[in-house]
Order: structure tokens, then C-alpha cells, then sequence
């Protein structure tokens, strides 16, 4: 039995979590605010309980690897070079 507690404190260690950027707007009035939540749009509809007039849309999402530290902050987007590139050719094309 003390070897069941050894394995499960070992997968606990190396976990994973996916970081959603979700963007809630409401209809009605057009304001809209931007949440970080290891819940997908779906889930975080049903968990929150959101008005009729809201919608979530997910604006990015990230992984955070082997992260454990449920209690801490969600872990930021990571910045990569394929990213940053990526980045400013949208920007590019968007200034077009």
C-alpha cells in the first residue's frame, strides 16, 4: 500500500496543464473583459454560469509542462522565436 502512495506523489509531480485566454463579451452592451482559466471555453460557460447575453471565445492557449503547483498563478505564454516571427508577419500583413 505505501507503494501506491510513492506512484501517485511521483505523477502528481510531473503534471500538465493547458492555460486558455478566453475573451467573454455581452451582447447587449459590447463590453468585453479577457480571463485566464485552465478551463476551455465550454467548461468555463457551465462552471461560471454566465448571463444568456455573454459569449466566450478563446483567444489563444498555451501549455504549461511539468507544472504541480495547483494553488500558485497559471504559468505566462511562453515566448518562443517561432512566435515572435509569426507575430510580426501578422502585424505586417495587417498594416497592408
Amino acid at each position: 500500500m505505501p507503494w501506491l502512495f510513492i506512484i501517485l506523489s511521483l505523477q502528481l509531480s510531473f503534471a500538465e496543464y493547458r492555460v486558455y485566454e478566453l475573451q467573454i463579451t455581452n451582447t447587449k452592451t459590447q463590453k468585453s473583459r479577457k480571463v485566464y482559466s485552465t478551463l476551455d471555453w465550454i467548461q468555463y460557460r457551465d462552471y461560471h454560469h454566465l448571463s444568456r447575453d455573454e459569449e466566450v471565445y478563446m483567444t489563444d492557449h498555451w501549455m504549461c509542462w511539468k507544472r504541480a503547483d495547483f494553488f500558485k498563478p497559471l504559468c505566462q505564454r511562453p515566448v518562443t522565436e517561432e512566435g515572435l516571427k509569426s507575430e510580426a508577419l501578422d502585424q505586417e500583413i495587417s498594416s497592408l
